[in-house]
């Protein structure tokens, strides 16, 4: 009995997480990601920026989530950089046309600037909001 009652709460864990999951995928500059009811079971924050010509050509300008969510950040730039969010001290290689993916747990409330060092352009900002 026992096991059922672990499947039917299970199921409703994943369900609810897919009802409760929200993400807005545009393609111009004002995009923003968010997930603003994140579930008990953690679904990851995805954000894919393109870089040319050293600023943000593809991508949300702003990147929203509940404090504890997973980030899954991928950068493609046409020039070798350094990706640097700021708050999470977090550095990242970015080689010339090669993706470049980082995971941050966003353990810290408040907006983060996610920089190109060498461009010294800001990409997006990450908000991330108390749970």
């Amino acid at each position: 009995m026992r096991i059922v009652i672990t499947c039917i709460v299970m199921s409703l864990v994943v369900a609810g997480s897919f009802l409760l999951f929200e993400t807005s995928h545009q393609s111009n500059s004002s995009e923003v990601v968010r997930n603003h009811h994140l579930p008990a079971v953690s679904i990851p924050v995805v954000a894919e920026l393109r870089v040319s010509n050293g600023k943000r050509s593809e991508g949300p300008s702003l990147i929203t989530a509940r404090r504890d969510s997973l980030l899954k950040l991928t950068v493609v730039s046409d020039t070798e950089d350094e990706l640097h969010v700021h708050g999470y001290d977090r550095h990242v290689h970015l080689p010339a046309g090669v993706a470049a993916t980082t995971e941050l747990v966003l353990d810290k409330a408040g907006r983060f600037e996610v920089e190109l060092h060498k461009a010294h352009t800001t990409l997006t900002v990450i908000e991330v909001q108390p749970r």
